[in-house]
């Protein structure tokens, strides 16, 4: 049964991962990457880095030039869309900033 098998949570909030691990299986985008998780071509989410798992619920703002958001949310273009990120927050912090507006 593939409708069963389309999305499945590898790895749940608050768990420490290895780089590499896969956090969610997905046929449909319900779960989008966030901080160090990548985006596999076939829907996977998987952690880019070694650290702890957050789950946030945040308003995405799509790409509309990305096949999967084409596919996926064409209809719902002005909309506004909230949706769970997937998060792997490091467990060794680096000390590099990037300047996003300066006053």
């Amino acid at each position: 049964d593939i409708q069963g098998q389309s999305t499945e949570w590898k790895v749940q909030d608050g768990h420490h991962v290895s780089a590499g691990t896969i956090l969610v299986t997905q046929l449909t985008p319900r779960f989008h990457p966030g901080a160090n998780v990548g985006f596999g071509r076939n829907g996977t989410l998987f952690a880019l880095e070694h650290g702890k798992v957050y789950v946030t619920c945040e308003k995405i703002d799509p790409n509309y030039e990305h096949t999967w958001v084409q596919k996926h949310y064409a209809d719902r273009m002005n909309q506004t869309i909230y949706k769970k990120f997937f998060n792997v927050i490091a467990n060794e912090q680096k000390n590099v900033f990037k300047l996003v507006e300066e006053y």
